[in-house]
């Protein structure tokens, strides 16, 4: 994985590709197999990053998209390919995910110390 990466999830899927309005379509998308790899040497060694947790919490929302529509999610992954990492929709929506994990991990944390 290259160095300011702490995740990668690979999605497997099969449909059929064609143009339509100078944009990659795909129909009759199916999901084969999805396949995550975390690095958690890289979040443990960066205490200002994600946690190894958020990570995970990330790429499993990958997962999800997929699962849930994998057309949708293969033809936005093409549509997204020519995007900054940041910029893309599907990357801002595991980020806001992550960051809504890691807020309530947070706050748990918070309130047991109270107790």
């Amino acid at each position: 994985m290259p160095e300011d990466v702490l995740g990668k999830t690979t999605v497997a899927a099969t449909g059929k590709h064609k143009t339509v309005d100078n944009k990659k379509v795909i129909s009759d998308a199916k999901l084969v197999k999805t396949k995550t790899v975390i690095d958690e040497t890289k979040t443990l060694n960066d205490k200002e990053g994600p946690s190894v947790e958020g990570a995970i919490v990330h790429e499993l929302q990958h997962v999800e998209d997929a699962r849930d529509n994998p057309q949708k999610f293969m033809t936005d992954l093409d549509a997204e390919e020519a995007l900054p990492y940041d910029e893309r929709p599907q990357e801002k929506r595991a980020e806001e995910t992550r960051k809504k994990v890691e807020q309530e991990l947070k706050d748990e944390k918070t309130k047991k110390r109270k107790q």
